[in-house]
């Protein structure tokens, strides 16, 4: 977080919490167990579990929002997973 982190309000329900965060405009994911492999490249944010609530569960993220400070860009969380490691790994679409 300290290298890559930037400001960012992320929106759960109706609170609103200033996080730093790692956010990746152009994550690439691979399916490689598929035929054929399936590549998708979509927006990711990278999250330390303790900036949130106790109890928030990554994997009920799905709606949630967040905005990053820098470019003013809002995106809507389309699932999120834990790493195992006390963060998650929100991914996103760009917000209407």
């Amino acid at each position: 977080m300290g290298v890559f982190g930037e400001p960012v309000d992320y929106t759960a329900g109706s609170q609103v919490y200033a996080l730093t965060a790692v956010f990746d405009e152009a994550f690439m994911s691979v399916n490689a167990l598929s035929d054929p492999g399936v590549m998708s490249v979509h927006p990711v944010l990278g999250v330390r579990l303790v900036e949130l609530p106790p109890g928030y569960d990554p994997e009920n993220a799905q709606g949630d929002r967040f905005t990053v400070r820098g470019t003013g860009r809002t995106y809507v969380v389309k699932a999120g997973r834990r790493d195992g490691h006390g963060h998650a790994r929100l991914d996103a679409n760009l917000a209407p």
